[in-house]
């Protein structure tokens, strides 16, 4: 009896233990996993708590984990600083010191690595900034072997390296959230660009809050606390307004969102993706006021869930809300422009609030299911690899 010949796809990419990026490599690691066999290669310190993996059964692994496997003198060298400092890390954690600096190159190590996953690999797929060189010697061992590169890129495409222009022919695909985010790559004659946009696996939840008129509508914030998000320009321009915020996430600027806070903004912990349904039944309105974003993953979840979607015209929000009635769109920097959105919003019926909601969850429906977004990346690799 003949048994299928199961293509392998190796995943690489800057996949860390929490954040967005994570949620959408395991997005994309589940819908693979149902035609290929897949494995994780991190470039992080990824850990088996990753949103990425955690609870799935994959065969992942970190280059630091790797180096620290195969050569023996950084090994020692790691296993000897972890006793020392009397660290509960794994000794992999250490494998970046000053000693092993000094007797090895560490980026070559690391290229080596990725050199003997891509040899046991049938095709594959990067995930992450396209600013690294690591990724630029990927591209070339991969057409040295003849092996099938995939880009999903994780953030805005800017700043392109000399070094990489040269290598955009050479990627077999590369995989945007919106064409607009792949512009800037098409002076230098990219082989294929296709649209995927993100999904949430949360979906069922979402899709099963109500959607019902509400007199009084509840605003909301769901992300991370750093400057490009524009957390702080929103807290500012809420603390004028006789408005309700409900702001839930973490980040570097944790300390400033606490001190901007004002009795009609309400500041949660984090939300777990598991909970995520529980923030959104207590909002009518998400606001995305980022000033550089790829998708952002919180729009798709947000149209999941029915929700009216107040946004800067960032990443791939645009091509998402159209054909909507989801028209809401504001400056950061302009406090008048949100105003004028929510003064607007305002002048809406419960009714009209009620439609613009449905017909955002069913543009969700027919544009960004789990089922939908899955089968785009199937396709692309069954193309590549039959």
């Amino acid at each position: 009896m003949l048994t299928e010949n199961i293509k392998k796809i190796t995943i690489i990419g800057l996949i860390d233990n929490i954040g967005g990026r994570e949620i959408e490599a395991r997005n994309i690691i589940i819908a693979l996993s149902k035609k290929f066999e897949i494995k994780v290669v991190s470039m992080f310190l990824m850990t088996e708590k990753s949103e990425a993996i955690k609870g799935l059964n994959c065969n992942w692994t970190n280059v630091y984990k790797e180096i620290n496997r195969q050569y023996i003198t950084i090994r020692f060298i790691s296993y000897f600083l972890k006793h020392y400092h009397k660290r509960k890390t794994p000794s992999h954690f250490l494998v970046d010191n000053k000693i092993s600096r000094r007797l090895f190159n560490l980026s070559i190590l690391k290229n080596n690595i990725l050199k003997k996953e891509i040899d046991k690999a049938d095709a594959i797929l990067y995930c992450g900034t396209l600013s690294l060189n690591a990724l630029n010697q990927m591209i070339i061992y991969c057409n040295q072997t003849n092996t099938p590169i995939v880009l999903r890129t994780t953030g805005k495409i800017q700043n392109i390296t000399e070094d990489f222009k040269k290598l955009i022919p050479k990627i077999d695909v590369t995989l945007v959230h919106s064409l607009k985010n792949g512009l800037s790559l098409m002076p230098f004659k990219p082989k294929k660009i296709i649209k995927i946009d993100q999904t949430s696996l949360q979906e069922q939840s979402l899709l099963n809050l109500k959607i019902s008129a509400t007199e009084k509508l509840v605003y909301g914030f769901l992300g991370r606390f750093s400057a490009e998000k524009g957390i702080i320009e929103l807290m500012k321009n809420f603390n004028t307004l006789n408005e309700l915020l409900i702001i839930a996430g973490s980040g570097p600027l944790h300390k400033e969102v606490n001190c901007l806070k004002t009795d009609n903004i309400t500041i949660l912990k984090v939300v777990s993706p598991e909970n995520i349904s529980d923030y959104f039944k207590k909002i009518d309105v998400l606001i995305i006021p980022s000033y550089e974003e790829a998708g952002p993953l919180v729009g798709v979840e947000a149209m999941a869930a029915g929700k009216i979607i107040l946004s800067t015209k960032v990443g791939a929000m645009e091509d998402r809300l159209k054909d909507t009635k989801n028209n809401f769109w504001f400056d950061i920097n302009d406090k008048q422009s949100l105003i004028d959105q929510i003064n607007f919003l305002a002048k809406k019926t419960p009714e009209m609030i009620v439609e613009i909601r449905e017909n955002v969850r069913s543009h969700y429906i027919n544009n960004y299911s789990i089922r939908t977004i899955s089968n785009n990346y199937i396709d692309i690799f069954k193309t590549l690899l039959d």
